[in-house]
């Protein structure tokens, strides 16, 4: 965003405010800033307040765990627990279909009335019904625990949002991914590896991901590179080795991002020491802090970064 333009939307903020009575404007400077970088960023910028509420709807359950009222959560526990829940992958074996056997797929519906899972067979298009006794589940110590994050578009599925899943690492490792600079600045590398959407896409703004772009910034100027800026979809966040990445981990680190983006907006952000280990452990714990001190806001859990 360049003075110009910041200059224009402030402008034009203002002039909302007098013609159609917006609050007072000196308590609200900072909700004339969010305006106003949602009217000139390059991208669509979603200040954090705005984000919460784009992400606590989900296609079943929502919020910053995937879940949504607690009979959604038990199910989604459910799968998560369950070997051929849905979401968890499995290997083919023992199909008359040959070359599938020893592929992983990914479980999408649940058993029907015949014993067969809707799967879907990573690398391929479509979903197949195949039987129980050709699923293998994959044990926990081949896979990581991950954070997917939907496309702003995606519905109808169990989960939510921001949703702990299981991957197995072969697959991940197998995967075109994206490395998240500011994240290894900050001492815990993150990769980003785009993934199918669950349910079909009518339009750009449906592949909005906005926590994705924030994680894509570059480090020097406070921007993601044209790639992650739109089209982006659902992405699958994990780190090498496979060390756990949760939801609780992705809101914290969002609200860290959301902070440095102010910044960047002023130009007032030094790499040196605001994208450190020590700046983030220091932020994190603040974060922490403060929910804890507001028992009734949403309390990140899980932590791992």
């Amino acid at each position: 965003m360049n003075l110009a333009s910041a200059l224009f939307s402030t402008c034009y903020v203002f002039v909302l405010h007098h013609t159609f009575g917006l609050p007072t404007i000196a308590p609200q400077l900072k909700r004339y800033r969010d305006l106003a970088l949602l009217v000139a960023a390059p991208w669509p910028v979603f200040p954090q307040h705005l984000q919460r509420a784009m992400y606590s709807k989900g296609g079943k359950g929502g919020g910053k765990g995937g879940y949504g009222n607690d009979a959604v959560q038990e199910e989604v526990g459910m799968d998560v627990r369950n070997p051929l829940g849905r979401h968890r992958w499995v290997r083919l074996a023992g199909l008359q279909t040959t070359d599938l056997n020893g592929k992983y797929a990914e479980i999408v519906v649940p058993q029907n009335d015949d014993d067969r899972f809707g799967v879907r067979v990573q690398g391929e298009a479509g979903m197949k019904l195949i039987k129980r006794a050709n699923l293998e589940p994959i044990p926990d110590e081949e896979t990581a625990k991950v954070c997917r994050i939907a496309g702003r578009g995606e519905e109808r599925f169990v989960g939510g949002f921001i949703q702990n899943t299981r991957w197995p690492l072969a697959v991940l490792e197998a995967m075109p991914w994206s490395a998240s600079p500011i994240a290894e600045k900050l001492g815990f590398p993150l990769h980003l590896a785009r993934v199918k959407p669950r349910s079909e896409f009518r339009g750009r703004a449906d592949y909005d991901n906005q926590w994705a772009t924030f994680m894509m910034i570059d480090e020097g100027t406070g921007f993601a590179p044209t790639a992650w800026q739109s089209y982006v979809g659902p992405v699958v966040v994990w780190r090498p080795g496979g060390a756990p990445v949760t939801a609780g981990d992705m809101c914290v680190f969002n609200d860290f991002l959301s902070s440095i983006l102010d910044k960047y907006a002023v130009g007032r952000v030094r790499p040196e020491k605001d994208l450190t280990p020590e700046a983030w452990v220091r932020k994190r714990n603040s974060i922490l802090e403060n929910q804890r001190m507001n028992p009734h806001e949403e309390q990140y859990d899980d932590i791992n970064i």
